[in-house]
């Protein structure tokens, strides 16, 4: 009997201990069961992530415009607002992209939203001549349709370029360039992707090839067409000049402290390559001075036009 009852509380004893044991091994399990879920649950929101921030990247390879903009605004979403609204002549004639949202910026929202029936009539503050949501909503849909205005890599970085905050910049591709509805519309004052040309590109815009509405089995003999000529005086020392030609074509300009200005006795500004939109910066000015110059563009068939002498003041 002595031996039963040892027995017992050997036993009972046993089981105070194994019941813990299990119970702790119950909960270690449980919790390992909680952990594989939570890491489970990481993965998927990890997933969801890189999704996320793949969809994210090809928005951002996307032209669109994020913000609402309005006059005195300046950034990179201006710029491509501004880009947008040259590719039609009659929106945006000046077509100077510069990211700051100014008084002609604000007309060529105006008549953006009026040719498409956005808002017929109003003021800025009631959403005319600003690029609200309805606004916005409309130029990211053509923007996402269109591909005239497109961001790449160029091959050469030069003064006209309009580069975006990401390193970006603002061009037209080369086959626009002889692509019969983007001349029918205009070309747009960007520089193209590509600079120098493609070689097929080239010949075809300077034998008049298909697509190019001046096609002609004779040679081209029509100089360029210069216009909007703009000069600025950006520091004490330095000068910026601006302008357009009609077709590609090259930048230089000449300038002086005297006038007339000649090619002889002026100092020469220039650059490589072929250019809708011109502009070429003056350096190591005399403070305050009045400088006479005069700009210049040949196309691809080498024929040349120039312009009148202008003048501008460098800052006191």
């Amino acid at each position: 009997m002595k031996k039963i009852i040892t027995l017992f509380v050997f036993a009972v004893f046993a089981l105070t201990l194994i019941v813990p044991v299990q119970s702790r091994a119950q909960t270690v399990s449980e919790l390992q069961i909680k952990i594989n879920e939570l890491l489970s649950e990481i993965a998927t929101l990890k997933a969801k992530i890189n999704v996320l921030e793949g969809t994210q990247a090809k928005q951002a390879e996307l032209l669109q415009i994020l913000t609402t903009l309005q006059f005195g605004v300046q950034s990179d979403d201006v710029k491509i607002l501004q880009a947008f609204l040259s590719i039609d002549a009659d929106v945006y004639p000046q077509a100077l992209i510069s990211g700051y949202f100014g008084s002609l910026t604000q007309d060529a929202v105006q008549r953006y939203q009026a040719k498409y029936g956005i808002i017929s009539s109003g003021s800025p503050a009631n959403g005319f001549g600003v690029v609200g949501p309805k606004t916005r909503a409309k130029i990211n849909e053509q923007l996402a349709n269109d591909a005239n205005v497109l961001t790449e890599d160029a091959v050469t970085t030069s003064s006209n370029d309009v580069v975006l905050a990401n390193g970006k910049k603002l061009c037209l591709p080369p086959g626009h360039l002889i692509a019969p509805g983007q001349i029918k519309k205009g070309l747009p004052n960007l520089p193209s992707c590509k600079n120098p040309l493609p070689p097929g590109i080239q010949k075809n815009i300077t034998k008049g090839g298909p697509g190019n509405p001046n096609a002609t089995t004779t040679p081209d003999i029509t100089p360029p067409v210069i216009s909007q000529i703009v000069a600025t005086s950006t520091t004490q020392t330095t000068g910026n000049v601006t302008w357009l030609t009609n077709e590609l074509a090259t930048s230089a300009l000449w300038y002086a402290t005297t006038s007339p200005t000649s090619t002889t006795t002026a100092t020469k500004v220039s650059k490589a390559g072929f250019y809708l939109s011109h502009s070429l910066d003056i350096m190591m000015l005399a403070t305050n001075t009045t400088y006479y110059f005069f700009v210049d563009s040949s196309d691809a068939s080498n024929n040349r036009a120039t312009s009148s002498v202008y003048s501008f003041t460098t800052r006191p």
